[in-house]
């Protein structure tokens, strides 16, 4: 059953309701505005429009630092600045850290806060659907209720929070709180986003069946799942919660087994 939204909640009632672009590609302006020194003061807009290579006065440029607001990345008009949970993203002070700001990040925009309650736990239609269900609720306009879709769905499988088609946003919050303070989180390498600031492509999302959505079947089973990126690749992790010495032991004779032999000195001949 679909959480029920409260007045704070309801994404008509957000200064910038969507954001139009995926959170990844609104974090490329984060990491911009970090390297401008954004995270001690104010970086004019014209300095990253310049970095950019765009107009500061160009739709381009202006849905770009929109979507970064409706993120909660940055904050600022004539001037932007990370806002602290955007510190807590390209300067972490913990381990983890990292991973719970860009969950965060996701939940920010009051669509996607209404997307999150309405199908976490269960199984996401695809955008054209979600796009109707927005343009039904006068969420958003129809000309971008689809696209709206489609950006939810990209920023949740880019943040590894769809499993088999169903939405897991909680599962990955405890997760992310569990592991604060224990785990690595890499830096991410932004050199491997889309091409263009607005670039809005994303992989196919999962079909609408027409069924009604069934509950999580694996929510009552407490487990960590942990999700780690590196060299353009990921590994995907999930163990029950607690878990026992027993387990743990096959597991690290498991990794052991796929220890890559050593490349003899020179390389390949």
């Amino acid at each position: 059953m679909a959480k029920q939204i409260t007045e704070s909640e309801d994404p008509r009632k957000g200064s910038v309701a969507y954001p139009y672009t995926p959170l990844g590609t609104a974090l490329r302006l984060g990491e911009i505005v970090f390297e401008c020194g954004g995270s001690s003061g104010p970086v004019p807009k014209s300095v990253l429009a310049g970095k950019l290579e765009v107009s500061d006065s160009s739709p381009t440029f202006y849905n770009l630092v929109g979507s970064a607001k409706s993120y909660g990345i940055v904050e600022g008009r004539g001037q932007v600045i990370l806002t602290e949970l955007g510190k807590a993203y390209f300067d972490p002070v913990e381990e983890g850290a990292r991973r719970k700001a860009e969950l965060a990040f996701f939940r920010n925009p009051p669509v996607f806060r209404f997307l999150i309650n309405r199908f976490d736990g269960h199984k996401l239609p695809d955008s054209a659907i979600i796009g109707k269900l927005l343009h039904q609720q006068k969420i958003a306009p129809e000309s971008w209720a689809g696209r709206v879709g489609g950006i939810f769905l990209s920023s949740a499988q880019s943040l590894g929070l769809i499993d088999a088609g169903f939405l897991r946003y909680e599962m990955a919050l405890h997760s992310a709180e569990a592991n604060t303070g224990n785990g690595h989180n890499p830096k991410p390498d932004f050199s491997k986003l889309p091409d263009g600031p607005v670039a809005m492509a994303f992989d196919a999302p999962p079909e609408f069946t027409g069924k009604s959505p069934r509950p999580n079947a694996t929510a009552a089973i407490p487990s960590d799942k942990n999700v780690w990126f590196f060299d353009g690749g990921s590994i995907k992790l999930e163990t029950p919660n607690p878990m026992s010495k027993k387990m743990w032991e096959k597991l690290t004779k498991y990794v052991e087994l796929l220890e890559p032999p050593e490349e003899p000195e020179g390389g390949s001949t």
